[in-house]
Protein backbone atom coordinates (compact mmCIF):
# COMPACT_ATOMS: atom_id res chain seq x y z
CA UNK A 1 0.00 0.00 0.00
CA UNK A 2 2.96 2.32 0.61
CA UNK A 3 3.73 2.05 -3.11
CA UNK A 4 0.39 3.61 -4.03
CA UNK A 5 0.61 6.23 -1.25
CA UNK A 6 3.92 7.44 -2.77
CA UNK A 7 2.80 7.16 -6.40
CA UNK A 8 3.74 10.25 -8.45
CA UNK A 9 1.18 11.66 -10.90
CA UNK A 10 3.05 10.25 -13.92
CA UNK A 11 2.73 6.70 -12.56
CA UNK A 12 -0.96 7.30 -11.74
CA UNK A 13 -1.45 8.03 -15.44
CA UNK A 14 0.39 4.83 -16.43
CA UNK A 15 -1.72 2.78 -14.00
CA UNK A 16 -4.86 4.40 -15.44
CA UNK A 17 -3.73 3.40 -18.95
CA UNK A 18 -3.30 -0.17 -17.73
CA UNK A 19 -6.76 -0.18 -16.13
CA UNK A 20 -8.30 1.18 -19.38
CA UNK A 21 -6.50 -1.53 -21.37
CA UNK A 22 -7.54 -4.33 -18.99
CA UNK A 23 -11.17 -3.19 -19.00
CA UNK A 24 -11.43 -3.35 -22.78
CA UNK A 25 -9.36 -6.54 -23.07
CA UNK A 26 -11.78 -8.22 -20.67
CA UNK A 27 -14.71 -6.80 -22.65
CA UNK A 28 -13.48 -7.76 -26.15
CA UNK A 29 -11.17 -10.71 -25.40
CA UNK A 30 -10.23 -12.88 -28.37
CA UNK A 31 -8.49 -16.19 -27.72
CA UNK A 32 -6.82 -16.23 -31.14
CA UNK A 33 -3.21 -17.32 -30.67
CA UNK A 34 -2.28 -15.42 -33.83
CA UNK A 35 -3.37 -12.12 -32.24
CA UNK A 36 -1.39 -12.69 -29.03
CA UNK A 37 1.74 -14.09 -30.74
CA UNK A 38 1.76 -11.13 -33.12
CA UNK A 39 1.51 -8.81 -30.12
CA UNK A 40 4.41 -10.61 -28.41
CA UNK A 41 6.50 -10.34 -31.61
CA UNK A 42 5.78 -6.62 -32.00
CA UNK A 43 6.52 -6.14 -28.31
CA UNK A 44 9.90 -7.83 -28.70
CA UNK A 45 10.88 -5.82 -31.78
CA UNK A 46 9.73 -2.43 -30.45
CA UNK A 47 10.86 -3.20 -26.89
CA UNK A 48 14.41 -3.96 -28.03
CA UNK A 49 14.44 -0.77 -30.13
CA UNK A 50 13.25 1.27 -27.14
CA UNK A 51 15.80 -0.42 -24.89
CA UNK A 52 18.62 0.35 -27.33
CA UNK A 53 17.49 3.96 -27.64
CA UNK A 54 17.47 4.52 -23.87
CA UNK A 55 20.52 2.49 -22.88
CA UNK A 56 24.08 3.76 -22.70
CA UNK A 57 27.22 2.42 -21.05
CA UNK A 58 27.12 4.66 -17.99
CA UNK A 59 23.53 3.90 -16.97
CA UNK A 60 21.43 0.93 -16.07
CA UNK A 61 17.64 0.94 -16.36
CA UNK A 62 15.55 -0.33 -13.47
CA UNK A 63 13.95 -3.70 -14.10
CA UNK A 64 10.41 -2.24 -14.01
CA UNK A 65 11.39 0.43 -16.52
CA UNK A 66 12.76 -2.24 -18.86
CA UNK A 67 9.60 -4.31 -18.38
CA UNK A 68 7.44 -1.29 -19.30
CA UNK A 69 9.46 -0.76 -22.49
CA UNK A 70 8.24 -4.18 -23.61
CA UNK A 71 4.77 -4.11 -22.01
CA UNK A 72 3.58 -0.91 -23.69
CA UNK A 73 4.06 -2.11 -27.30
CA UNK A 74 2.36 -5.39 -26.35
CA UNK A 75 -0.65 -3.55 -24.92
CA UNK A 76 -0.89 -1.17 -27.87
CA UNK A 77 -0.71 -3.90 -30.51
CA UNK A 78 -3.13 -6.26 -28.75
CA UNK A 79 -5.56 -3.41 -27.98
CA UNK A 80 -5.61 -2.27 -31.59
CA UNK A 81 -6.16 -5.85 -32.80
CA UNK A 82 -9.01 -6.40 -30.33
CA UNK A 83 -10.91 -3.22 -31.21
CA UNK A 84 -10.34 -3.37 -35.00
CA UNK A 85 -13.63 -3.07 -36.88
CA UNK A 86 -15.67 -2.40 -33.73
CA UNK A 87 -16.29 1.32 -34.31
CA UNK A 88 -13.79 2.71 -31.81
CA UNK A 89 -12.62 6.31 -32.25
CA UNK A 90 -9.00 6.42 -31.06
CA UNK A 91 -9.33 4.44 -27.81
CA UNK A 92 -12.99 5.28 -27.12
CA UNK A 93 -15.77 2.76 -27.54
CA UNK A 94 -18.81 3.58 -29.66
CA UNK A 95 -20.85 2.60 -26.56
CA UNK A 96 -21.03 5.46 -24.05
CA UNK A 97 -21.67 3.11 -21.13
CA UNK A 98 -18.36 1.30 -21.76
CA UNK A 99 -16.48 4.59 -21.79
CA UNK A 100 -18.31 5.64 -18.62
CA UNK A 101 -17.36 2.42 -16.81
CA UNK A 102 -13.72 2.59 -17.93
CA UNK A 103 -13.44 6.26 -16.92
CA UNK A 104 -15.12 5.47 -13.58
CA UNK A 105 -12.57 2.73 -13.00
CA UNK A 106 -9.66 5.12 -13.70
CA UNK A 107 -11.13 7.96 -11.62
CA UNK A 108 -11.84 5.56 -8.73
CA UNK A 109 -8.24 4.37 -8.85
CA UNK A 110 -6.92 7.95 -8.81
CA UNK A 111 -9.27 8.81 -5.95
CA UNK A 112 -8.06 5.80 -3.98
CA UNK A 113 -4.43 6.82 -4.53
CA UNK A 114 -5.13 10.41 -3.44
CA UNK A 115 -6.96 9.13 -0.35
CA UNK A 116 -3.99 6.88 0.48
CA UNK A 117 -1.64 9.85 0.07
CA UNK A 118 -3.68 11.78 2.65
CA UNK A 119 -3.68 8.83 5.07
CA UNK A 120 0.05 8.15 4.81
CA UNK A 121 2.46 10.01 7.09
CA UNK A 122 4.15 12.80 5.21
CA UNK A 123 7.89 12.34 4.77
CA UNK A 124 10.14 15.41 4.79
CA UNK A 125 7.30 17.59 6.04
CA UNK A 126 8.12 20.87 7.78
CA UNK A 127 8.26 20.45 11.56
CA UNK A 128 5.11 21.01 13.58
CA UNK A 129 4.97 24.28 15.60
CA UNK A 130 5.59 22.44 18.89
CA UNK A 131 8.80 21.05 17.39
CA UNK A 132 9.99 24.61 16.73
CA UNK A 133 9.77 25.68 20.40
CA UNK A 134 13.15 26.62 21.84
CA UNK A 135 14.77 24.12 24.19
CA UNK A 136 14.46 24.87 27.91
CA UNK A 137 17.12 27.21 29.25
CA UNK A 138 19.61 25.73 31.70
CA UNK A 139 20.88 27.97 34.48
CA UNK A 140 23.46 27.13 37.10
CA UNK A 141 22.18 25.69 40.38
CA UNK A 142 21.08 28.13 42.99
CA UNK A 143 18.16 30.42 43.36
CA UNK A 144 16.73 31.70 40.06
CA UNK A 145 17.05 35.36 41.04
CA UNK A 146 20.64 35.05 42.24
CA UNK A 147 22.44 32.17 40.53
CA UNK A 148 25.37 30.74 42.36
CA UNK A 149 28.55 29.57 40.71
CA UNK A 150 28.28 26.32 38.77
CA UNK A 151 28.56 23.27 40.98
CA UNK A 152 29.57 19.82 39.89
CA UNK A 153 27.49 16.72 40.38
CA UNK A 154 23.89 15.77 39.74
CA UNK A 155 22.46 19.05 41.06
CA UNK A 156 24.84 21.18 39.04
CA UNK A 157 22.26 22.57 36.64
CA UNK A 158 18.50 22.87 36.84
CA UNK A 159 16.45 23.27 33.69
CA UNK A 160 14.12 26.24 33.68
CA UNK A 161 11.14 25.93 31.39
CA UNK A 162 10.84 28.50 28.65
CA UNK A 163 7.76 30.73 28.92
CA UNK A 164 4.74 29.75 26.87
CA UNK A 165 4.39 31.70 23.60
CA UNK A 166 1.43 33.75 24.94
CA UNK A 167 3.18 34.70 28.21
CA UNK A 168 5.83 37.32 28.69
CA UNK A 169 8.97 36.30 30.55
CA UNK A 170 9.36 37.44 34.14
CA UNK A 171 12.06 40.03 34.79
Amino acid sequence: MRYFANLPPSRMVLWSYLLWYLFFVARYFDSSSKLWLTSVGISAIIGIALLLSTWHASSRLASWTTFRLFLMPFCVSSFSALIKGRGFILVFSPHAWENFLAITLCVSFCGMVLWMKQQAPVENAPPAPEELAPPPAVLPAGDAGNPSPVKSGAAAAKPIAAPAPDQTPAT
